[in-house]
């Protein structure tokens, strides 16, 4: 059986509880609300896949980072800075987060293929480390320094 957990906690945390409620979906959805930093991994760690439809534009996402530090495909909206982290059908699936049926598809496409789960994550660990490491981004801001000076 599959189950969701919504890490995390906002103004909508009330609502979205009152609709599982609602639902009786309580054994299906979980809510953690507000989480400590280093709970972080721990959450990581017990999913398969994450979610992140964000409607606003996100400047740049840890989440999109940690995530695929942590070898885990995302299923991301297809606005703001998600499209330099995210490589659509390569390391996740970029998406309009308002089009509800291709949100639903990609979630029970990677639910029902492993394989295609493991692939992604493992390929999203590779380019994040090729394009993000620590290394590369020191060397980055260097030539910067030393080019104003």
């Amino acid at each position: 059986e599959t189950s969701f957990l919504i890490v995390g906690g906002g103004p909508l945390e009330n609502k979205i509880q009152k609709v599982i409620n609602k639902n009786k979906i309580q054994n299906q959805i979980f809510i953690t609300g507000m989480i400590k930093p280093k709970e972080v991994l721990k959450y990581y760690s017990i999913s398969d896949i994450i979610l992140f439809p964000s409607i606003w534009e996100e400047p740049f996402s840890g989440v999109l980072l940690e995530s695929a530090a942590m070898e885990k495909p995302v299923i991301a909206s297809n606005n703001g800075c998600n499209s330099d982290i995210i490589i659509n059908k390569k390391t996740g699936f970029l998406l309009d987060p308002f089009k509800f049926k291709d949100l639903d598809g990609k979630i029970k496409l990677l639910i029902k293929n492993k394989k295609l789960r493991i692939k992604m994550g493992k390929e999203a660990k590779r380019k994040a480390k090729k394009k993000y490491d620590s290394k590369i981004i020191i060397k980055k801001v260097e030539k910067i320094y030393l080019d104003l000076i």
